[in-house]
């Protein structure tokens, strides 16, 4: 979504910026790298005789003429922004690898916002307090977020969440990301409804925070979840992840089912709730609806704790009818299933 969206505001370097970062992450490790990212007391251990290498081995000039190609790369696109020594009264120097993402401050930083027209005047006045947030002070940070905050429903949801969600990927410092986070949630609490159209996109940004290490972390992406939920309500965000739930990807379908218990235990386990776990548990085509569903439930059960023992009358018969499912996955996470509402609804029994 961050690619995507770099076009929006006039950058036309999306695609050299995705090649760059993709051939940073998949560029070779030499031996100085890997002793640079590894705790000391690793040692190499030296392969059998008949190993064959799944990839041929690179050599020393291999490597060399990798890292002189990144070289060349940065400088290239590092040349194409002309970064002013000040952008403005108030605003913090901007660091080189910020430029390609706040181009359109560059371009128009000293242009007054009268004499441009309402729709760049507006992204220019965004993007001039995203840059406070992300490379400003303590001071600076508040001030923008405040002011964001508070002419939300001026700037509209598509042009705020969208610039944000471009920004977003390339902030590295933990109490930025929390920053953002905040006006994430602030905007949605500030504009409820009108946030749907970008309920995809949120949800992209926030499902990790899930099964963040972090416990910190998992509580801000519950809570932005939750209040996304409640302002936007439970068909659109199960029309956003719909393609998620039969994905082939283990992962993306257990974050999935992480996504809707939150969404679900926000809203409560309405008729709209059991209906779609109804669906899903009961879908016939992919195997993989049937498992999420039952993720979902198990979900639940953990999240709601004795909470889950009213609704167990809807919840029992869903699972109970996959213990004979076909798929081995599927059988296996029904008795699982079982277990967790038993456990949760203990004392008191299933």
């Amino acid at each position: 979504p961050g690619v995507r969206a770099l076009g929006a505001y006039g950058c036309d370097d999306a695609s050299l910026a995705a090649e760059e970062a993709m051939f940073r992450r998949n560029m070779y490790l030499t031996d100085t790298d890997l002793n640079a990212l590894m705790p000391p007391g690793y040692a190499i251990v030296v392969p059998p005789a008949d190993y064959l290498a799944k990839f041929p081995v690179k050599t020393e000039e291999d490597i060399a003429n990798e890292r002189q190609r990144l070289t060349q790369m940065e400088n290239s696109r590092n040349k194409r922004y002309d970064i002013p020594k000040s952008l403005g009264e108030g605003m913090p120097e901007m660091p080189p690898e910020d430029a390609e993402i706040f181009e359109v401050l560059i371009k128009y930083h000293n242009v007054p916002l009268s004499d441009l027209s309402p729709d760049v005047a507006k992204t220019v006045e965004v993007m001039k307090h995203l840059f406070r947030i992300k490379n400003g002070d303590s001071k600076m940070r508040k001030s923008s977020l405040r002011i964001l905050t508070e002419r939300a429903r001026q700037f509209g949801a598509d042009v705020l969440l969208r610039h944000i969600l471009v920004v977003m990927p390339r902030v590295v410092d933990e109490s930025e990301r929390q920053t953002f986070l905040k006006l994430i949630d602030r905007i949605i609490f500030r504009l409820g409804p009108e946030v749907e159209p970008q309920a995809l996109q949120i949800m992209t940004l926030v499902q990790p925070l899930l099964a963040d290490a972090d416990p910190f972390a998992r509580e801000e992406g519950k809570e932005i979840l939750t209040n996304l939920a409640r302002a936007i309500g439970l068909r659109p965000i199960v029309v956003a992840i719909q393609e998620d739930v039969t994905s082939d990807n283990d992962d993306m379908r257990r974050i999935t089912a992480k996504t809707v218990a939150v969404v679900v235990q926000a809203l409560g386990l309405n008729e709209d709730a059991r209906g779609f776990l109804e669906a899903v548990c009961g879908a016939r085509r992919r195997w993989q609806a049937r498992q999420t569903g039952l993720r979902i439930i198990m979900e639940l059960a953990t999240a709601m704790g004795v909470g889950i023992r009213r609704h167990l009358p809807a919840l029992v018969p869903l699972v109970g009818l996959r213990l004979g499912d076909d798929q081995i996955r599927v059988k296996t996470y029904a008795g699982s299933t079982i277990a967790a509402l038993a456990e949760a609804a203990s004392p008191y029994g299933i």
